[in-house]
């Protein structure tokens, strides 16, 4: 399932809309695996932050996030980020972070996201870690 732009505002720097975000959602089990390509900013937040929703909603708690298309994320991406932990972890479940790109990772190392979220080198090495019991 792919959803290229919705609900996406207009960067004024971007008139024909080439910088968008598009998610992908995979289901691995009873973990969502959501890869998310693009920039994860103020202006295109939306697609991620919907699906992200529904998706809990939904009453999935297990969720790894890949990074590994994602070249950018600013402070809402970071507050999308830090939500999400927060609403899975309160419904005994978790977020998994996997492959961030070397700047999204060292904006999460700056904001010390990196201590707080679950990170992971690839989405294979996010789905195998064992539960906690």
């Amino acid at each position: 399932m792919t959803d290229n732009n919705a609900s996406r505002r207009q960067h004024p720097a971007d008139p024909h809309g080439e910088l968008g975000i598009s998610v992908e959602l995979t289901e691995q089990g009873h973990i969502l695996v959501v890869t998310a390509h693009g920039a994860i900013d103020f202006w295109n937040v939306g697609p991620l932050q919907e699906k992200l929703h529904d998706t809990l909603r939904a009453g999935v708690t297990r969720i790894v996030l890949d990074l590994g298309d994602v070249s950018f994320v600013d402070s809402t991406g970071l507050g999308l980020l830090v939500s999400l932990d927060n609403r899975t972890n309160a419904e005994n479940g978790w977020l998994r972070v996997a492959d961030p790109q070397p700047a999204v990772r060292r904006v999460m190392h700056t904001t010390m996201l990196d201590e707080r979220l679950q990170l992971y080198s690839t989405v294979e090495a996010a789905l195998s870690e064992p539960e906690a019991s």
